[in-house]
C-alpha cells in the first residue's frame, strides 16, 4: 500500500492519499514523512488504553532541619487515543521522564528537576503524519523565608529553559529557532495587623525570552479572623500565561480539504512565530492569496497571485474550461474589474461547516500578531468557619477579567469568492444567456447554503506559513477581553464520628463570550466548559477497623464547545461513583482501595470528540515501608 500510495502520490495531484500527501514537497525528508504517513494510514486506529508508570526516591534527613531527596520515573502511554489540534492522535510508546532534586535547609528550599518528552511512533489518525517529540524542560527554583518584626518575608526566583525537538513533524520550519528561557524572582508578605487582621502582599516579574517586556503580577489578601474557625478573606490576584512553544512554533499539515480536478488545499496548524504572521500584499492594498487552480491558468500554486476580480477570473474560467470548454472559453475572452464583481472573503467556520464572511471583508484583513500573554485579574471574597462542632462551610465568590484571551487553534486564512449576483450581472451584461448565466453563477459564488458555498478560488495565507500547497492556517489569537462571574460553596457534616456528608456546587456566569465587543472583529467565545456542577458525598472512615468507604454523585450542564476541529454541544450528566478501601490488620501497612467511577454505567461524553464514557473500576494495592 505504501509503495503503491508513494508511487501515485509523488506525481503531484494525481495521487490516492491527498490527506498524507498535502504540505509535502520531494526532499528526502518529505518522502520519508510521505511514506511514515501512509503506514501509519494503514495501520490505522487502536483503541486500547495501556499505560505503565513507575518512579523512585531516595530521602537523607542529616538534621531536624535539613532533608536531600533525590526522585526520578518514568511514565508510559503505550496505547491510547489522545485528543490534539488537529483532531485525534495515535499514541504509540510515548514516554515522560523525570528527574528531580531537592534540598531543604532550615528556611531555605531549592530543587532543580528535568523533565523529557520521548515519543517516535505516535502519529495523528486523520493523515497519518508522525509526531516525533523529544523535548526537554529544565527548571531550577530557590526560594526562602525570613522574619522582619511582624512581617514573614518569603522570596525566590525560578529558571525555566523549554527546548523542543521534534524533527521538523511538530515545529516543522521553526525546528531551528523555538528555544525559550523564562527567568522570574517575586517577593511576598504576610503581616499581623491586629490579633484578628492579616494582610498578605506579594508580586513577581518574569522574563520570557521572546517577549519584549517583562510581566509584572501583583497580589493583596486581607485576613479577617474575628473567632477561632472563622475566616472572612478579600483578595486580588493578577496572573499571567505566557504563549507556549505551540503558540508561538507549531508548524504542521493536518490533512487536506480535496478540490474539483484532483486539487486540494493544504489544512495546517501553525504558530504565530517570534514576530507574527504577515501576509504578502499587492499593488492595489489587498492582501494576496494562493491558488491550487493558478496551474490551470498557467501559473504556479506556491506563487502569491494579486487578489482582484481579474486575475481570480482568468483562474476561475480556466477551471471552467476543463468541463465546459465553450463557456471556459467565452470567460477567458473577458476581463472584469473589481467595480464589475466584488471579491468576497469568507473564513470556514469548523463548528457550522460553512464559509462565514470574514468581518471586514478583504479589506478588514490584518497581519496577525504574535500570541501575547494572556492576563487574568481576579477579585474574590470568601469565607470558611467551623459551625458549631459539626458544620464546615466554605464559600466563595468572584470576579475575573482576562485580557488577550488566547483561543485555540483557529483557521485565520480567509478563502477568497467571486459574488454570486454580481458574476451573473456581469455575464447577461456580456451577452450570455440568463439561464446560462444563472447557472455559471451559482457554481462559482454559490446559492448561500452550506452545501453550495461556491468555489474557494484561492485563500489568503501569510507567507511564513509552511508546506508547498496553498494552505488554510490555523492559529492562535488574542480575541480581546473575556469577563465572568462565579461562585462556589461546599458544606460538610460531620454526621457521627464514623460517618460525614458533603455536599457542594459552582456556578459560572456564563458558557459563551463576546470577544472584542462593538467592533468589526466581535465574536462568541465558548468557554469550554459547564456553567454549573455539584457534588454530594456520603464518606464512612474507621480505622480501627481500617474500613473506609465513599458513594459520590456528580452532576454537570451542557454547554457548547468550540477548540481547533472540535466543536458542537456536550450534553450534561449525572454519575454516581464508589470508593472501598481497607487496611489489613495483620499488616498494617497494607491497603487495598476498589474505586469505580460511574457505577450505573451511564454513558456520557466530557467533550466534544472525546469518547462516551462508561462504568471504569480500578483496583490499588499500596505497601508502606
Amino acid at each position: 500500500l505504501a509503495d503503491a500510495c508513494i508511487a501515485a502520490g509523488l506525481v503531484r495531484g494525481a495521487g490516492t492519499c491527498p490527506a498524507v500527501t498535502a504540505g509535502l514537497g520531494s526532499s528526502a525528508e518529505d518522502i520519508s514523512t510521505f511514506r511514515s504517513s501512509v503506514l501509519n494510514v494503514a495501520g490505522g486506529r487502536n483503541n486500547d488504553l495501556e499505560r505503565w508508570s513507575g518512579d523512585v526516591r531516595a530521602d537523607w534527613r542529616p538534621a531536624e532541619d535539613m532533608a536531600f531527596i533525590v526522585s526520578g520515573g518514568r511514565n508510559l502511554s503505550a496505547s491510547s487515543v489522545d485528543l490534539t489540534g488537529l483532531g485525534a492522535g495515535q499514541v504509540v510508546d510515548w514516554a515522560y521522564n523525570y528527574l528531580q532534586a531537592r534540598a531543604l535547609v532550615g528556611s531555605m528550599f531549592a530543587q532543580v528537576f528535568f523533565n523529557q518528552s520521548e515519543s517516535s511512533d505516535t502519529y495523528l489518525l486523520r493523515s497519518g503524519r508522525p509526531l516525533i517529540d523529544r523535548s526537554s524542560l529544565l527548571v531550577g527554583q530557590l526560594q526562602n523565608q525570613t522574619q522582619w518584626g511582624a512581617t514573614n518575608l518569603t522570596y525566590g526566583a525560578d529558571a525555566l529553559r523549554t527546548v523542543p525537538r521534534t524533527d521538523g513533524t511538530i515545529n516543522g520550519r521553526n525546528e531551528d529557532d523555538d528555544e525559550i528561557t523564562e527567568i522570574g524572582g517575586y517577593l511576598q508578605t504576610q503581616t499581623d495587623l491586629t490579633p484578628k487582621f492579616d494582610l498578605n502582599l506579594a508580586a513577581r516579574v518574569d522574563y520570557h525570552s521572546i517577549l519584549e517586556d517583562p510581566v509584572f503580577s501583583p497580589r493583596a489578601a486581607i485576613v479577617f479572623q474575628p473567632v477561632v474557625g472563622q475566616n472572612f478573606r478579600a483578595t486580588y490576584n493578577r496572573a499571567f500565561s505566557t504563549p507556549s512553544t505551540l503558540n508561538l512554533f507549531l508548524d504542521i499539515s493536518g490533512g487536506s480539504i480535496p478540490l474539483p480536478a484532483g486539487l486540494r488545499y493544504d489544512v495546517r496548524a501553525q504558530g504565530t512565530t517570534a514576530d507574527g504572521l504577515h501576509f504578502r500584499y499587492g499593488d492595489n492594498g489587498l492582501p494576496m492569496h494562493r491558488n491550487p487552480f493558478a496551474q490551470f491558468a498557467g501559473r504556479s500554486p506556491a506563487v502569491y497571485q494579486e487578489t482582484s476580480a481579474a486575475v481570480l477570473w482568468e483562474e476561475i474560467a480556466a477551471v471552467v474550461a476543463l468541463q465546459n470548454p465553450q463557456l471556459g472559453n467565452f470567460m477567458a475572452s473577458l476581463s472584469p474589474t473589481d467595480s464589475d464583481i466584488t471579491v468576497e472573503a469568507r473564513t470556514l467556520d469548523i463548528q457550522s461547516q460553512m464559509f462565514l464572511p470574514t468581518p471586514g471583508g478583504i479589506q478588514g484583513i490584518t497581519d496577525i500578531s504574535r500570541v501575547a500573554p494572556s492576563i487574568t485579574n481576579t477579585f474574590e471574597v470568601g469565607y470558611k468557619g467551623l459551625l458549631g462542632d459539626r458544620l464546615l462551610l466554605g464559600a466563595n465568590v468572584y470576579h475575573t477579567l482576562i485580557d488577550d484571551y488566547t483561543s485555540a487553534l483557529r483557521i485565520s486564512t480567509p478563502n477568497v469568492f467571486l459574488n454570486r449576483a454580481d458574476v451573473e450581472a456581469y455575464l447577461i451584461a456580456n451577452g450570455l444567456d440568463p439561464a446560462t448565466a444563472a447557472g455559471a453563477a451559482v457554481a462559482i459564488g454559490g446559492d448561500g447554503t452550506a452545501a453550495n458555498p461556491g468555489l474557494p478560488i484561492g485563500v489568503v495565507t501569510p507567507i511564513e506559513a509552511g508546506g508547498s500547497d496553498p494552505a488554510l492556517v490555523l492559529t492562535y489569537r488574542n480575541l480581546g477581553r473575556v469577563e465572568l462571574f462565579g461562585a462556589d460553596a461546599t458544606a460538610t457534616l460531620i454526621l457521627h464520628p464514623l460517618w460525614e456528608a458533603t455536599v457542594g456546587g459552582a456556578w459560572v456566569s456564563d458558557d459563551t463570550f463576546t470577544a472584542n465587543e462593538g467592533q468589526a472583529t466581535e465574536e462568541d467565545i465558548p468557554l469550554n466548559a459547564p456553567t454549573l456542577k455539584g457534588t454530594a458525598a456520603l464518606r464512612y472512615r474507621n480505622t480501627e477497623s481500617g474500613l473506609t468507604g465513599q458513594v459520590r454523585a456528580r452532576v454537570v450542564n451542557g454547554f457548547p464547545a468550540n477548540s481547533a476541529v472540535y466543536a458542537g454541544d456536550v450534553e450534561g450528566y449525572g454519575v454516581v461513583d464508589l470508593t472501598l478501601g481497607y487496611r489489613i490488620a495483620a499488616l498494617r501497612d497494607l491497603t487495598l482501595t476498589l474505586d469505580v467511577s460511574n457505577v450505573l454505567n451511564t454513558g456520557y461524553q466530557t467533550f466534544v470528540g472525546s469518547p462516551e464514557l462508561g462504568r471504569f473500576a480500578l483496583v490499588r494495592m499500596v505497601y508502606e515501608f
